[in-house]
């Protein structure tokens, strides 16, 4: 895997998991944890030169040890880090011979282009936005230039009728916590969002607690002081050329654009935005999602999933539950609703009590993943 292309991502919108170490590599390249991935890499090249006290245990993808259970698909670890995918006992006998597929690993330039990504982010979640731009337009620059991008052809109008039920911003939070359009990986919607929020940070150190008060002012002339005045004149700076940004867009996203930026504008109107009804703009939780809408666009440019594996799993496990809920099917494990006791279809025995304390104590509410995950019995 390398910079453009990934041995560890497949170019598909889906990935073969052949274990719970390839979901949870994974999800760290996918989420750009770049200390966590290079740790995770050592750890994976001492096991395979065998500082490990001359121990290979084989586990499953639980953490469990393997049986040499005839009836199920074996998966070994050879010498050689790559994946066996046993076969069942009527493959063996027809001779068959096992799959081996190679595990998700990371190369020294993978992990190389994954800190280049958290640099991107972490600027992004610190509000330093034209740093953030300068390293997007050096190591990822089709990320913001329409004519490398294979999804625009220059004109900054590739938004498609095709695109719009996965763009569509719908109602939202009212209050500008989410930048428009978060899904969105196209060239000029990324840029766009950049240069708002360029304009948005300047409003931060405007907010002298001498100022105080929520109202709108009388005039900008209420940003009293020298710092204030210089980042009163930067926030006028930034301002310049989003409105001729936004008009280079479709007329759909034209609109919706134009219409946070007038919104933006408005910060001028109070002394103290933070604790205005703009205050969503100046949310971390708006850099957060910023951050997580430019890591996707930079996975799209490198033909990469822009979700993991394991947020993928997670979205299918919530939308089975809310079927079975919306069906009437009862979801708990089948130990609580008959005598066949834990443990008697394979099931992972701990797994199983945990789930079953969890439909004790959720009173009879429909089931939510992230309850389940957070949830301390």
């Amino acid at each position: 895997m390398n910079g453009s292309s990934s041995s560890s991502s497949s170019s598909s919108s889906s990935l073969d998991m052949y274990s719970l170490h390839d979901v949870i590599l994974n999800y760290i390249e996918t989420s750009a944890y770049s200390s966590t991935a290079r740790i995770l890499s050592q750890t994976r090249l001492r096991y395979r030169d065998g500082d490990c006290n001359g121990k290979k245990e084989e586990q499953n993808g639980d953490g469990d040890i393997d049986n040499d259970d005839e009836d199920s698909m074996d998966i070994d670890r050879d010498d050689d880090d790559e994946l066996e995918v046993g076969l069942g006992v009527s493959d063996k006998k027809a001779g068959k011979s096992p799959v081996k597929r190679k595990g998700v690993e990371f190369d020294e330039g993978d992990l190389e282009g994954i800190e280049k990504r958290r640099a991107i982010l972490d600027h992004i979640l610190n509000g330093s936005i034209s740093k953030s731009v300068d390293l997007l337009n050096t190591h990822f620059p089709s990320v913001l230039n329409e004519s490398l991008s294979p999804i625009t052809n220059g004109s900054g109008n590739a938004f498609h009728s095709s695109r719009y039920t996965s763009l569509s911003p719908g109602p939202g939070p009212s209050n500008h916590s989410i930048p428009v359009l978060p899904r969105s990986t196209d060239p000029a919607h990324i840029k766009l969002n950049l240069q708002i929020q360029e304009f948005i940070e300047h409003f931060r150190p405007l907010n002298p607690s001498s100022l105080g008060g929520s109202s709108p002012s009388s005039s900008a002339g209420s940003l009293t002081g020298s710092t204030s005045s210089i980042n009163l004149t930067n926030a006028l700076s930034a301002a310049q050329g989003l409105h001729t940004e936004a008009k280079r867009l479709s007329p759909e996203i034209r609109a919706i654009f134009l219409k946070e930026i007038n919104d933006a504008g408005a910060l001028f109107a109070y002394s103290n935005p933070e604790n205005s009804i703009l205050s969503g703009f100046l949310d971390q939780k708006r850099r957060i999602r910023l951050s997580e809408m430019v890591n996707a666009a930079i996975l799209k440019s490198q033909n990469k999933p822009t979700q993991s594996a394991l947020e993928n799993y997670a979205r299918r496990t919530t939308l089975l539950y809310k079927l079975m809920n919306d069906h009437g099917i009862d979801p708990r494990p089948i130990s609580m609703t008959d005598d066949l006791g834990l443990g008697s279809h394979g099931t992972d025995q701990k797994g199983r009590e945990h789930l079953e304390e969890y439909f004790k104590q959720s009173n009879g509410k429909p089931f939510n993943l992230h309850e389940f995950v957070n949830s301390t019995w």
